[in-house]
């Protein structure tokens, strides 16, 4: 793959997380919550990785996320579950 800013080839390798979903937010993060219309990867038992090419001159990656992921919402809403459920875990042991 050619890098768009420089023309230079990129380098082949992955994006990869510890957490369970890599997905992509105009808001900023939120350490329990994802809140995102693209999910680039997703993984239950094991960090999400994606194949992804990086230009070591222009220092940006760039991946392709897929459309089968971003289908329907059963998914996201599992996921928003479950995320919901751990905030409010965390918040469990908080004084107000």
């Amino acid at each position: 793959m050619k890098c768009p800013y420089c023309g230079k080839d990129m380098e082949k390798g992955y994006i990869t997380t510890n957490g369970a979903l890599i997905a992509f937010s105009n808001d900023e993060p939120n350490a329990f919550y994802v809140d995102s219309e693209i999910w680039i990867a997703r993984s239950y038992l094991r960090g999400a990785y994606n194949e992804a090419y990086h230009c070591p001159d222009c220092r940006i990656v760039a991946t392709q996320y897929s459309e089968e992921l971003n289908k329907g919402n059963k998914i996201k809403q599992e996921t928003d579950r479950r995320w919901k459920q751990r905030q409010e875990i965390a918040n469990e042991g908080k004084k107000p």
